[in-house]
């Protein structure tokens, strides 16, 4: 119920994805924007609603992460959040294309 969509005329054009971690800590995974709104600060007042829920929800400590892959994103998280979150820091991946073979042979 922290997570939320964000709406520019009647169409969704973002959002933040949050994960409770515990009682008190909340995680914000994930936050999205279409790029022709992310100059004008289209996300701020997504991360307003959802740290505003975040607070009504009984949340008291946040948690930022941000795939390394986003260096932007990085440098917002850090200069915004890193005050006063509980901690702030950077995900990785990685990937496998599974093909029918490679799944037959897992199998084995």
């Amino acid at each position: 119920h922290t997570s939320i969509a964000i709406y520019y005329r009647d169409e969704i054009v973002g959002w933040l994805i949050n994960h409770a971690l515990d009682k008190q800590t909340v995680r914000y995974t994930c936050s999205f924007i279409r790029p022709d709104l992310a100059k004008v600060g289209g996300i701020l007042a997504g991360y307003v609603e959802s740290f505003a829920r975040s607070r009504q929800a009984g949340f008291v400590d946040g948690m930022f992460v941000t795939p390394l892959r986003h260096p932007a994103m990085i440098r917002f998280a850090e200069r915004w959040f890193g005050p006063w979150s509980s901690f702030v820091g950077q995900t990785r991946g990685s990937g496998k294309i599974l093909t029918e073979v490679s799944i037959l042979v897992a199998k084995e």
